[in-house]
């Protein structure tokens, strides 16, 4: 059992090797799996999926899959903080009408104005924070 648990770390270990060896064995030495795809296997991380996507799509090397992570992360980081801000907007304002005593109606009107929002998303909101 002991040199079963070793031979499986080693191999787990050189991804590369593993590969070569299923290669063999199993493809008859034709370069089917690559250490990438072991990655996403052994891992079950989709995100090594999507970085063999991006360098079959033309990245270059791991220099422009760092920037492509980089550049995916800001984005996600901006849309989060954006929809953070304007949430954040939307409980103030509907706040300040209620401390002010203007009515719910008045409010929500007001709140579908200033944001241009549907009403669904006005209702929400008007629940939400009302």
């Amino acid at each position: 059992m002991g040199n079963k648990d070793k031979t499986e770390k080693m191999f787990v270990a050189c991804k590369d090797v593993f590969a070569e060896v299923i290669n063999i064995l199993v493809y008859q030495g034709e370069k089917i799996l690559k250490e990438q795809d072991l990655l996403h296997a052994l891992s079950g991380d989709e995100r090594y999926l999507e970085k063999i996507e991006f360098m079959k799509e033309g990245g270059k090397d791991v220099c422009d899959l760092l920037d492509s992570m980089v550049n995916k992360g800001l984005q996600q980081g901006l849309q989060q903080g954006m929809q953070q801000g304007l949430q954040q907007g939307i409980q103030i304002l509907i706040a300040t009408y209620k401390e002010l005593g203007i009515t719910y109606e008045v409010a929500a009107a007001g709140v579908r104005e200033k944001y241009a929002l549907d009403d669904a998303e006005v209702q929400k909101d008007m629940e939400l924070y009302w």
